[in-house]
């Protein structure tokens, strides 16, 4: 995830100025999603095995809310240059 993450200039990458905002979100949705997964494993390896399964189901919420992000930072960060 956090190579996906990568595939998405920073708002601040002078070199691409399109979608500033569509990005931002986008990086900040799958820094969510990898923030929970490391307290789903912090919780796992203290032995919270009731805690890891309770920090699934708002991953997995989060995961679905954050494809329309990155469906719409795609669409600006990976347009294809069309033939002139």
């Amino acid at each position: 995830m956090r190579e996906l993450t990568e595939q998405f200039p920073e708002r601040k990458n002078a070199a691409i100025s399109a979608g500033r905002e569509e990005r931002s979100r986008a990086r900040g949705a799958l820094r969510d999603l990898v923030l929970s997964l490391h307290q789903t494993h912090d919780a796992l390896r203290i032995g919270h095995f009731d805690g890891s399964c309770n920090s699934l189901e708002p991953f997995s919420h989060a995961a679905v809310c954050a494809v329309p992000l990155l469906e719409a930072a795609s669409a600006v960060v990976f347009v294809q240059p069309t033939d002139s």
